[in-house]
C-alpha cells in the first residue's frame, strides 16, 4: 500500500499512511463477465452495483431498438459486495441469473464503482517495564498510538506489592493518533519553545524528553518497517510518575498485509 512522506521540518523522514485510495468503475454487457481488480496492498471495496439499463447508449452495439429503449429499469445490488469486498481481485456475471431480470425484454448491462484500499490490520501490544515490545507486519507499520505509564491496577501487576500499582493516573498521552498529530504539531517547528508550545497544544506534552521519545518511536523507530523493538525502560520514555511500575501501551496499524 502507498506510503506518502511528510516535510515537518524537524521529522521530515516520518512516515504516515496516505490517505489516498483509488476509484474505479467497470461496466459489463449482460452476458458477460465483470473483473474488478486493485494493485498489490490494496483490497476492493463496492460502492455500489447497479444492474439493468439507464441510457441507451452503454451496450448498444447491435441492439435493436426495442432492446434498449427502457431506461428506467436499473436494480441496484448488494451481490456484487458480497462476494468482492476485502477481495484483491473478483469476477461476476452479469446475468438475470445472479441479479435477477429488473425489465424483460431490455438488454442491460452491470455498472459496479469501487475503491481499491489499503489492506489494514490494526494491532496491539502491551510491554511491562524493563522489557521488549515487539511490533510486526507483513509490510509495514504505522503506530497510532505510543502511552508509557499505568492507567488500571491489572495490567503488569503480577508479583507487584500494591505500592507500585496503585496510581492509575500515571501516563500522559490521551488514546489518540499520536503519530499524524506529531507530524502537524511540528510542522515548521523552528526551536524548543515553539516545538513544545505547538505539542502542547495538540497533544499535552509538556516535557521534551516525552516528546523527543514519541518522535523516535513514531519515526526513527517503527513506522515504515516491518518489524520494529522498543524496550519499555524510563531511559527511553522518561519516569511519568515515580515508584510506579509501568508498562508500554502500543497500538498500530500494519499496511498492505
Amino acid at each position: 500500500c502507498l506510503l506518502t512522506v511528510t516535510n515537518a521540518i524537524l521529522i521530515s523522514d516520518m512516515i504516515v499512511p496516505e490517505s489516498s485510495s483509488q476509484k474505479a468503475r467497470t461496466v459489463t454487457c449482460e452476458g458477460r463477465v465483470a473483473r474488478l481488480k486493485c494493485d498489490k496492498g490494496q483490497v476492493i471495496f463496492v460502492n455500489s452495483a447497479i444492474y439493468g439499463r439507464r441510457n441507451k447508449n452503454t451496450c448498444s452495439a447491435r441492439r435493436p431498438a426495442s432492446q434498449i429503449q427502457n431506461v428506467r429499469c436499473s436494480r441496484s445490488s448488494n451481490k456484487v459486495a458480497e462476494s468482492c469486498n476485502g477481495e484483491k481481485g473478483c469476477s461476476i456475471s452479469a446475468t438475470n441469473s445472479v441479479f435477477g431480470d429488473p425489465c424483460q425484454g431490455t438488454y442491460k448491462y452491470l455498472e459496479v464503482d469501487y475503491t481499491c484500499k489499503c489492506n489494514s490490520q490494526k494491532a496491539r501490544t502491551v510491554t511491562c517495564e524493563g522489557r521488549v515490545a515487539r511490533l510486526k507486519c507483513g509490510q509495514v507499520i504505522f503506530v497510532n498510538s505510543a502511552i508509557y505509564g499505568r492507567r488500571n491496577k491489572n495490567t503488569c501487576s503480577a508479583r507487584r506489592p500494591a505500592s507500585q500499582i496503585q496510581n492509575v493516573r500515571c501516563s500522559r498521552s490521551s488514546n489518540k493518533k499520536i503519530c499524524p498529530i506529531l507530524g502537524t504539531a511540528l510542522q515548521g517547528t523552528l526551536t524548543t519553545r515553539a516545538l513544545l508550545r505547538n505539542t502542547e497544544k495538540h497533544l499535552c506534552i509538556k516535557s521534551l524528553g516525552h516528546l523527543l521519545s514519541l518522535i523516535l518511536i513514531c519515526t526513527y523507530r517503527c513506522n515504515g518497517k516491518r518489524v520494529c523493538v522498543i524496550r519499555a525502560t524510563n531511559s527511553f520514555f522518561g519516569e511519568p510518575c515515580a515508584g510506579t511500575y509501568k508498562y508500554l501501551e502500543v497500538e498500530y496499524t500494519c499496511y498492505g498485509e
